[in-house]
C-alpha cells in the first residue's frame, strides 16, 4: 500500500512537471521574443524637432512643433536668453506626422523668452533644435527658412517697379 502511494505521488509530480514545462516554456519564449524585437525597433534619434511658430497671449506661449519620427517624448528648455535653460518641460506625445502644439503658461507677459526642443525615445535623446525667441504677448512668431531673403528681394522689386513708373511718367 505504501509503495502504491509513492508511485501515485511520483506520477503526479511527473505530470505536474510536464504541465509546468508546457505552460512556462511558451511564456518565456514570448517574453524573450518581445525584448529582442523591442531592441530591434528602437533607433537612436539623429534629427531634432523644429519650433516653427510661437503664439504669445498674455502669460501663455503656444509652440507649434514639427515632430521627429520615432520620438515618444519631447523636452523643451526655455529661459530669458539663448543658452538660458532655467525652465524645462518634458511631455509624452505619441508618434505623429502632423504638427504638435504645446502650451506653456505662467510666463511674464512683458518678458521675451527663448526656446529649444529635443526628442527622446527608449534609446536616446536626440539633438537640440536651434534657439527660437518669441515676441511679447499678443504677437505671433512665424519662422520660415529664407524669410529675410524673400522680404529683401520683394522690397527691391517694389522699389524698382516704383522707379520704373516714375521714370516713364515724366
Amino acid at each position: 500500500m505504501l509503495k502504491r502511494g509513492r508511485e501515485r505521488m511520483w506520477s503526479l509530480v511527473k505530470a505536474l512537471k510536464i504541465v509546468l514545462i508546457f505552460l512556462f516554456l511558451p511564456v518565456s519564449f514570448l517574453l524573450s521574443a518581445q525584448s529582442s524585437s523591442a531592441d530591434e525597433i528602437c533607433t537612436p534619434l539623429t534629427t531634432s524637432p523644429t519650433i516653427y511658430q510661437i503664439d504669445r497671449n498674455k502669460d501663455k506661449a503656444t509652440l507649434f512643433i514639427t515632430p521627429v519620427s520615432q520620438a515618444s517624448t519631447y523636452i523643451i528648455a526655455y529661459g530669458l536668453s539663448e543658452g538660458d535653460e532655467r525652465y524645462s518641460i518634458t511631455f509624452n506625445y505619441a508618434a505623429s506626422t502632423g504638427a504638435i502644439t504645446y502650451e506653456i503658461s505662467g510666463l511674464d507677459e512683458k518678458q521675451q523668452y527663448f526656446y529649444r526642443i529635443r526628442g527622446r525615445n527608449a534609446c536616446s535623446d536626440g539633438p537640440w533644435s536651434a534657439w527660437v525667441a518669441d515676441k511679447v504677448a499678443g504677437q505671433s512668431t512665424l519662422l520660415e527658412a529664407g524669410s529675410n531673403t524673400s522680404l529683401g528681394i520683394f522690397a527691391i522689386s517694389g522699389i524698382a517697379f516704383l522707379a520704373g513708373i516714375f521714370l516713364f511718367a515724366f
